[in-house]
């Protein structure tokens, strides 16, 4: 096809990138704990800032920050969390058993 001028590649999968020995050697796919999956190779940013890989870290749990968002970003009191969370908030039906501690208690 690129002999008469279409653009084109292969197409390279999750598994192709992941093979790639020079992207693990720089850092690009740390090894990070996660609670729940174990131990896996994750993908990093595609950047160093300074010659250095930013950090990263591993992704959060269903509705691990919830609770920090509610009280900390938003300012909700513990009567306003306590009024929306029976109406299931984003992302919290498979949590439906677990219960907010009043901020502070």
């Amino acid at each position: 096809m690129r002999a008469i001028g279409v653009p084109v590649s292969r197409a390279v999968t999750g598994a192709d990138m992941g093979a790639n020995e020079a992207d693990h050697a720089s850092g690009f796919y740390p090894l990070l704990d996660h609670p729940t999956s174990g131990t896996l190779h994750y993908t990093g940013m595609p950047f160093t800032l300074d010659g250095r890989r930013v950090p990263t870290k591993r992704p959060p749990l269903l509705g691990e920050h919830t609770e920090a968002v509610l009280y900390d970003v938003l300012g909700l009191e513990a009567a306003e969390v306590g009024a929306l969370w029976p109406r299931a908030l984003p992302g919290t039906n498979a949590l439906r058993g677990w219960v907010l501690a009043p901020k502070g208690g």
